[in-house]
């Protein structure tokens, strides 16, 4: 059967950072791409529906639209969710979205995902900011490790308790793999691509 791959997220599986290959899903989109390169027809499908600065709030409210719009019946559907790290920003003391309404966004989000027939979920940890400060990205809005690892605690405990594969990210990068110091560079979103192609795998071969 055939396979169809559904990344969402926000500005990092959109590719933001990498100025050589567009991010670490279009290195994933382009080795499906290669393994059919003999083929007439490509035997998978990658799709990408990733909305920069997008939270899960966001994501919530069109996981319903992403996944009728890309997921068959007829297929396998892995879908791949990357989001977390904009729910974390601090505005005026307050995070954007409270940790509660992060816990209860993602389970639906699950939730949803799981009403899809030959469906398989995988959620990616949070990645850090690369720096040890916190980072004032624009006035009054910032981005702390210490929120990011509060949120995403509790993202790996869901996954646990929902039986879903959760791929660890926070050690995923190093501060030179940044472009900004909250998007990773050409290097970092290979590292992102590596990992979550080796977990994947892993759990294909597992299934088999």
């Amino acid at each position: 059967m055939k396979t169809s791959y559904i990344f969402i997220g926000d500005s990092i599986v959109y590719g933001i950072g990498d100025f050589e290959q567009n991010g670490w899903t279009s290195m994933f989109k382009n080795k499906i791409i290669n393994l059919d390169q003999n083929s007439l027809h490509c035997s998978n499908y990658v799709h990408v529906a990733a909305y920069p600065g997008g939270t899960s709030s966001d994501i919530v409210q069109k996981i319903p639209h992403i996944l009728g719009a890309f997921t068959s019946p007829s297929t396998n559907n892995e879908i791949i969710l990357s989001i977390g790290v904009n729910d974390t920003q601090t505005i005026d003391n307050k995070q954007k979205v409270d940790l509660e309404t992060f816990k209860s966004n993602i389970v639906e989000i699950i939730e949803n995902a799981r009403k899809i027939e030959n469906s398989y979920i995988t959620i990616l940890g949070l990645t850090r900011i690369g720096s040890e400060q916190p980072f004032e990205f624009k006035p009054g809005k910032s981005l702390s490790n210490d929120t990011i690892n509060q949120y995403d605690l509790e993202l790996e405990k869901i996954c646990q308790e929902n039986n879903v594969l959760y791929v660890k990210m926070s050690d995923a990068l190093e501060y030179s793999d940044y472009v900004d110091k909250l998007h990773p560079t050409n290097q970092g979103h290979k590292k992102i691509f590596g990992r979550v192609l080796s977990k994947i795998k892993e759990r294909e071969d597992d299934q088999r």
